[in-house]
């Protein structure tokens, strides 16, 4: 192909400034999705974590296979014989618990995400630090000293080094106060390097003490190195057996508890695999889309110099000369469209680097990987060629003679079902994507009105981080939670208040095995454990059913109570009122007495059934851990956001020197645990916009030809008495065909995608999920039918205002 072509290309290009901005629009998305998702999905789930040897990394956890737990934490003491088992297949195996610390920051104080870590993690790991070192062998005890001018040893992360100390090259040796304790900083963390969660900013050495050091307090993550050669299925088989073994050695507090092990990589990513499929579908699906219009627009400008080309087929030009001007028509577009396709390219990955890593993880990670863009450029450039070649082919075939000969047009229907075929095709590819977003919109609509067994509305949530060496026991946290209940509830417009150790939907739910000592149950409740005060339950709106909420007098001098919704009650006592029935908690020996019931609530999954639910006062706390970040639940009479000033300033006049946690209203516990659904849907949805976009202007440039194309027969069936309007039937029935056609067939290829997903286990089933589609399916195809007579409306209007004579003679 010469360069002569390319330049006439380019000429015949700017002659038609609206196909070809379209084209080249088209073909920028198309590179522009491609090169992205090509960059996420490997930042996401290609590129090695970075860690010595990362692919021997994994990370273990307990399993009650009874309650359906997978993901339960270890105590110090099994931690211990895990590490010290002979002929272990882990190389080494490190400790971490996370915990927030109150960083005594250049304004207020705030609350950091942190981690205690064993010494050894930095070995476990293969860690490399960006500036000076890990912890040397005696900063354990400066770390858990509680003495206010005692000095510990922090290693701090890329990003707190740069908000905190302004990113100085000689951070090392510098100070900050973490809950009361000057730490000294000893290394700064690499900017990947973010463990044991994406939020982690600080680690200290851990020291268990107190609770800590009884095996049935399980508190630990751990993370272990297989040893060289060593491969999962046959460490997870042995670390099992000894698994059985500790459960055999100590049933109290370990009683069929089990051990699995998930690759540390799979550990970070493995919840973002069913939202990085369906958005790697959507692509695809767009990417075909926008190849098929592509393919309808040179198809139309084809059809358009079919007399151009039965003039060169009767001056002798071969079928090589006839599709070098589309090959060049599609080169040039591919050029352009990859031009545009990296600046959107690079727009969106810098978007993308902005998310939360609880929805994208390791977004901070992202870079627009050259490769990905090279390869998205390619698939660009040979689809053009393909689709520029194919409508060429097809217009070539004209008879000369026909194509020369005055009224050319009438009756000539031959090219007329490749365009139908195409447009059916783009409407056919559209539906999955309209469908999936409407299902999800739906989905996503259906969690948010969920009957939670509580209301959401006229509720405000604030939280605060008590350091544990200043708040560390029962007593001096009750007296903190009280003085605040008793300043926030002065604050005009707050019904009541409450303070419970964790909100509704957040992570890190503690739970334990409820049993009655009077009777053995064979499988008994895993009983998820909230710590509240008094007013909590009235604040929360959780409905009382019978007995008694709990009350100041319930301390640690009197009897353990304890209120229970009617989930346990029904569980523990199917036949009798469980008013004053003894139940016991875990492995814990104190027997708690049942004062009260209420109405069962979902705290945890609004989609599954409410979780058997013990209520605990903070005033008889068994684990004061638990309540180091005790968040008030205030009901109000008015707007609860218009009360968060005020809240913030009543806890800081309480005590100046805690962080104040997120002040916001508590529908937004349940928006936050929605985030992740709520960005798929987005992403979906805003594909399947751009795709029904798409879907209309092909069909649009469609019909525009078809009517140029048929201007003469429309011209004759004008003189022969045709109104305005039956001409316009006419050019809208011819849309609407193909797209009903096409929406027929989009149906059945969504319901063939979604049972390929469901069989890979790229997305869950519902039991719901047919009929969310169901009530997906109508608006989907209205909003295919609005873009078919939207589309048509320029093309019909333009039919009812030609005059036949005028048509008459531009045919002829």
């Amino acid at each position: 192909m010469a360069t002569t072509d390319l330049v006439l290309a380019l000429r015949s290009l700017r002659r038609r400034p609206l196909l070809t901005g379209l084209a080249l629009l088209l073909a920028a998305l198309a590179v522009g999705l491609q090169a992205v998702l090509a960059s996420v999905v490997s930042a996401v789930l290609l590129r090695p974590l970075p860690y010595e040897e990362p692919e021997r990394l994994v990370v273990p956890w307990g399993v009650v296979e009874d309650f359906g737990i997978d993901e339960y934490p270890f105590s110090w003491p099994n931690f211990l014989d895990y590490r010290g088992l002979e002929d272990s297949p882990l190389e080494s195996v490190s400790a971490t618990r996370t915990a927030p610390f109150t960083l005594s920051s250049r304004d207020r104080p705030r609350s950091v995400q942190g981690a205690r870590v064993t010494l050894d993690l930095v070995d476990t790991l293969g860690l490399r630090m960006q500036q000076g070192s890990w912890f040397d062998a005696g900063a354990a005890a400066g770390s858990q000293a509680p003495e206010a001018g005692a000095v510990g040893q922090v290693v701090i992360s890329d990003r707190l080094w740069r908000s905190e100390l302004d990113g100085s090259p000689e951070a090392v040796g510098a100070t900050v106060r973490l809950d009361g304790i000057v730490h000294t900083v000893v290394g700064v963390l690499p900017p990947a390097a973010r463990f044991p969660n994406s939020d982690t900013d600080v680690l200290v050495p851990l020291v268990p003490e107190g609770l800590e050091l009884v095996r049935a307090f399980h508190f630990l993550r751990l993370v272990g190195r297989l040893r060289d050669g060593a491969d999962l299925a046959s460490a997870q088989a042995r670390l099992v057996e000894a698994a059985l073994r500790l459960a055999a050695d100590h049933p109290d507090a370990n009683d069929r508890l089990g051990m699995r092990l998930v690759p540390l990589l799979e550990e970070r990513v493995g919840r973002a695999r069913e939202g990085l499929t369906v958005l790697s579908v959507a692509v695809q699906v767009l990417f075909l889309l926008a190849c098929l219009n592509v393919a309808g627009l040179l198809l139309a400008r084809a059809l358009e110099r079919r007399g151009e080309m039965g003039l060169r087929i009767a001056l002798g030009a071969s079928r090589w000369q006839m599709l070098r001007p589309a090959l060049a028509d599609g080169l040039m577009l591919a050029g352009g469209g990859g031009i545009a396709g990296v600046a959107v390219a690079a727009v969106t990955v810098r978007f993308l680097r902005r998310l939360d890593p609880e929805l994208l993880p390791r977004a901070f990670e992202l870079r627009l990987d050259p490769a990905a863009l090279a390869w998205a450029c390619v698939a660009v450039l040979v689809a053009a060629i393909a689709f520029a070649a194919a409508p060429a082919l097809l217009a070539s075939r004209v008879d000369p003679v026909g194509q020369l000969a005055p009224g050319r047009g009438v009756g000539d229907r031959r090219q007329a079902p490749w365009q139908r075929r195409l447009v059916a095709a783009q409407v056919a590819v559209t539906m999955p994507l309209l469908l999936g977003a409407l299902a999800l919109i739906r989905h996503v609509e259906a969690l948010q009105q969920a009957d939670l067994g509580f209301p959401l509305e006229h509720r405000l949530t604030a939280g605060v981080a008590l350091p544990l060496n200043q708040f560390g026991t029962v007593d001096e946290q009750s007296d903190f939670i009280e003085r605040a209940r008793s300043r926030l509830s002065e604050i005009a417009g707050v019904k009541s208040v409450g303070a419970i150790s964790r909100l509704p939907f957040s992570p890190g739910n503690a739970s334990l095995v409820a049993q009655r000592p009077d009777r053995e149950i064979d499988a008994p409740p895993n009983a998820l454990l909230r710590i509240v005060s008094e007013g909590l339950l009235d604040s929360l709106g959780v409905e009382l059913i019978d007995g008694r909420d709990v009350r100041p007098a319930d301390g640690a001098e009197g009897s353990r109570v304890v209120v229970i919704d009617e989930t346990l009650a029904g569980i523990l006592f199917p036949d009798e009122s469980p008013l004053g029935r003894i139940l016991r908690l875990g492995a814990i020996d104190d027997e708690w007495r049942v004062v009260g019931i209420v109405r069962a609530v979902r705290l945890i999954d609004p989609e599954a059934p409410p979780e058997p639910t013990a209520w605990v006062s903070s005033r008889q706390n068994p684990f004061p851990a638990a309540m180091r970040t005790p968040h008030f639940v205030l009901e109000t009479a008015v707007e609860p956001s218009a009360l968060a000033p005020a809240v913030r300033n009543a806890l800081h006049e309480v005590d100046p020197e805690q962080a104040l946690l997120d002040v916001r209203p508590l529908a937004g516990s349940l928006g936050e645990w929605l985030a992740a659904r709520r960005a798929v849907t987005g992403l979906l949805s805003s594909l399947a916009a751009i795709a029904l976009l798409i879907s209309g202007i092909g069909l649009y440039a469609v019909l525009r030809a078809s009517v140029e194309r048929q201007r003469f027969e429309l011209g004759i069936r004008a003189a022969l008495g045709a109104g305005a309007r039956r001409l316009q039937r006419r050019v809208i029935v011819e849309a609407l065909v193909p797209v009903i056609a096409g929406s027929f067939a989009g149906v059945a290829l969504a319901a063939a995608l979604e049972s390929a997903l469901r069989s890979a286990g790229s997305i869950p089933g519902s039991s719901d999920a047919a009929t969310i589609e169901l009530a997906a399916l109508v608006p989907a195809l209205v909003a295919l039918t609005a873009t078919a007579i939207a589309a048509s409306a320029a093309p019909a209007r333009r039919v009812a205002r030609t005059d036949p004579v005028v048509s008459l003679r531009r045919t002829n």
